[in-house]
């Protein structure tokens, strides 16, 4: 009869501590979150980059400069930019537009977001403005 007591205490002792181990209530989702998003500031800001050279490549007869590294401003590929050009010899700006194969023959730029960079292009046959000062304007959009 003792034995079915002992017995009987160790099973009850067993029951009770397995069920008070259960797990609190803790949702846990099927799948991980996502990072918190990057919060694009730059729409309606405008930067101003002066003393820019430009550069002749001799192999292809152009002439260009470029901003290179910026992972601050060219991260996203869709965005929508504004780009302005002022040469050293001029007081005005003029707005240039984006490299496509139908706008050959006049200043144009490209963005390279593997290098974060932008650069821009004078037409060919511009050669004197190699060496000379050039101004640039980014406006995000």
């Amino acid at each position: 009869m003792k034995s079915i007591l002992k017995f009987s205490i160790c099973a009850l002792l067993a029951v009770i501590s397995f069920s008070s181990c259960t797990k609190d209530d803790v949702k846990q989702t099927p799948f991980p979150l996502p990072s918190p998003a990057r919060v694009d500031i730059l729409p309606g800001t405008e930067f101003i980059f002066n003393d820019l050279i430009w550069q002749e490549e001799p192999e292809f007869g152009t002439i260009f400069f470029g901003l290179k590294n910026r992972h601050d401003l060219f991260f996203n590929p869709y965005r929508s930019l504004e780009v302005s050009l002022k040469l050293d010899t001029l007081n005005s700006w003029f707005e240039i537009p984006i490299y496509s194969s139908i706008n050959t023959g006049i200043y144009f730029y490209g963005i390279d977001i593997n290098s974060a960079s932008i650069w821009v292009q004078a037409p060919f046959g511009y050669s004197q403005l190699g060496g000379t000062k050039v101004s640039l304007k980014i406006k995000f959009l």
